[in-house]
């Protein structure tokens, strides 16, 4: 059983740490982009676009529209959502 257990956590660390990759690339995005953000909770973002504020959640991709409840999945979406909001 102890050997379940081993594998499990295993998984679970290469999981962990998978998802830090994927938080830092996408932050490293939004940096080469030049789209300002602030940090907030839980490798969450907050993009601040004229009127518009987007939630953008770097470890799964996804992002969310505040002022009109639109939301998507990937950096390619959030980039023309971005340009609809200027």
């Amino acid at each position: 059983m102890s050997e379940v257990v081993e594998a499990w956590s295993f998984l679970r660390e290469v999981e962990k740490t998978e998802k830090e990759e994927r938080s830092v690339a996408n932050i490293d995005w939004l940096k080469a982009n030049k789209i300002n953000f602030e940090f907030g909770s839980n490798w969450q973002v907050i993009i601040e676009i004229g009127t518009h504020k987007f939630d953008f959640w770097t470890t799964t991709g996804s992002w969310f529209d505040r002022k009109n409840s639109k939301h998507g999945r990937g950096r390619e979406s959030l980039l023309r959502a971005l340009k609809e909001a200027e």
